[in-house]
């Protein structure tokens, strides 16, 4: 018997993310995971330390800084939305009335979302990285870094949704092309050091990093993220289109 009842995209799109950020709960237990081991190695000096003494006087400055948190946390989304292209997760879409763009999209949502929540944890771990420092160390004064902007908490989540994104790109072209194991190393890290070599010039994918982090403008840092994070929209949408089947 057919249905004469006619589909909603986006209410589709919906109660997939609905059901995906449920069903990828366990995401979240590995994300605590990985920012707990980088708490605990941030309550290590990471920043640096200087001393000296005088007249019966001695002081020592230890440095700390969050910045582990952020980057095990931006490394846990590049390989979060890698497993999320997988064979595994792209086919309990097919529990549910859905299709290929349906699929994508409700899937790179997800991807947003998640990526938001691992900044927000990141950045309220920075802050528990402090207290566990006034706790637990034995300083007398405690000199706190200033408190995270709107802006910086956007970054932030900007730099993990840009490091997911780039994950599940990397993840969606293999799944289309096993060549893509080698050719996307060979891409990121054997051309620009080739090119580097040949041309004595510094390994020049430090550049794609400080293309971002050089930039003062919170205006032009949003546009350069737009201008990254488009096309790479666009490569997803048209990979997952180009997928097989289920079979």
């Amino acid at each position: 018997m057919m249905s004469i009842a006619k589909a909603d995209f986006w209410s589709i799109v919906m109660k997939q993310l609905r059901y995906k950020l449920k069903a990828y709960r366990g995401i979240y237990t590995s994300m605590i995971i990985v920012q707990v081991v980088a708490l605990l190695l941030s309550l290590g000096s990471t920043g640096g330390a200087v001393g000296s003494s005088s007249m019966g006087y001695s002081f020592e400055v230890n440095g700390y800084s969050g910045n582990l948190i952020l980057v095990f946390t931006m490394i846990w989304s590049f390989m979060t939305a890698i497993v999320i292209t997988t064979k595994a997760y792209r086919y309990s879409d097919f529990l549910m009335v859905s299709n290929r763009l349906t699929s994508q999209v409700s899937s790179l949502l997800c991807l947003l979302i998640i990526s938001t929540i691992g900044a927000l944890t990141a950045i309220g771990a920075d802050y528990l990285l402090r207290d566990l420092l006034i706790l637990f160390r034995d300083a007398t004064f405690i000199f706190e870094g200033a408190a995270p902007t709107i802006q910086g908490i956007l970054g932030t989540c900007m730099y993990l949704i840009l490091f997911a994104l780039s994950g599940y790109t990397c993840g969606m072209l293999v799944q289309m092309n096993k060549l893509f194991l080698f050719i996307i190393p060979a891409i990121v890290i054997g051309v620009p050091m080739t090119t580097s070599f040949m041309l004595g010039v510094p390994f020049l994918t430090e550049d794609l990093f400080l293309f971002f982090l050089d930039e003062t403008s919170f205006s032009l840092f949003v546009g350069k993220f737009l201008l990254v994070i488009l096309p790479l929209f666009a490569v997803n949408l048209i990979t997952g289109n180009r997928l097989e089947v289920k079979s």
